[in-house]
């Protein structure tokens, strides 16, 4: 069964954060309660760094069992982890180093390797956690580009139409770097997903993924119509103008 998504507009993006990480609060609380272990997906980029600042306080941390977390990437660079531009040395320095989290329990994607072999070893990350059961989690948060992609499925890329595979290595042009990206049917098969997006910039792609015509391909973002699980739109006014 396909749900509606939920809009939640805020006028101070510092409302927005908050609601944000209530939500890992009360997602994390509840999956530890019924299954002793709660698996989270967190996202890169500089949208979402509040967020993991406002966990890392013992407002937030203290509320969570981190020894029972479980936490996986949505994408990342083909870069080391000391790289400016790595998601995990993002979280990492902004969120896991300041939590009592089991670096055991922290599952990063390896850009030490080819793209094509990071994407395997991360493949095989699921199908080790998970074993035969097929793979969700309990929340994943995404942001959104100007684009409309989410982790990094971009506009083209074939990620968007895979259904059986996890990770893909994704190339988006000379002189750039390797990516790799969890696929679209990770995310639709989430119990939750909440998508972090601010500013007017984004304002006009925003009421296009969430109105427009079905063309994932062009709008990468629309995927998420066929999720499973909640999806949450976190948004502030300016994101939200043409709403």
């Amino acid at each position: 069964m396909i749900t509606k998504p939920t809009l939640n507009i805020h006028k101070k993006k510092a409302d927005l954060y908050k609601t944000a990480a209530d939500i890992f609060v009360e997602k994390a609380q509840a999956a530890i309660k019924k299954k002793e272990k709660f698996t989270v997906c967190l996202s890169g980029g500089k949208t979402p760094q509040p967020l993991y600042q406002l966990l890392a306080t013992p407002e937030y941390s203290d509320q969570i069992n981190w020894k029972k977390c479980h936490v996986f990437f949505g994408d990342e660079r083909c870069v080391p982890d000391t790289h400016d531009d790595s998601n995990y040395g993002m979280i990492y320095d902004t969120l896991l180093k300041k939590v009592n989290i089991p670096k055991s329990q922290v599952y990063k994607m390896d850009g030490s390797k080819t793209p094509r072999q990071a994407a395997q070893a991360y493949t095989q990350v699921f199908q080790v956690f998970f074993g035969a059961t097929k793979p969700f989690f309990d929340l994943a948060y995404l942001g959104m580009g100007t684009d409309g992609h989410i982790a990094s499925m971009f506009p083209g890329t074939d990620a968007i139409r895979m259904v059986r595979k996890r990770v893909r290595e994704v190339k988006m042009g000379k002189g750039k770097p390797w990516r790799l990206t969890l696929t679209s049917s990770m995310f639709n098969r989430s119990k939750a997903v909440v998508l972090l997006v601010a500013g007017k910039k984004k304002a006009d792609v925003l009421k296009e993924v969430l109105e427009g015509e079905y063309n994932p391909e062009v709008l990468p973002a629309q995927v998420l119509r066929n999720a499973k699980g909640e999806v949450t739109w976190l948004l502030d006014e300016g994101a939200a103008s043409s709403l």
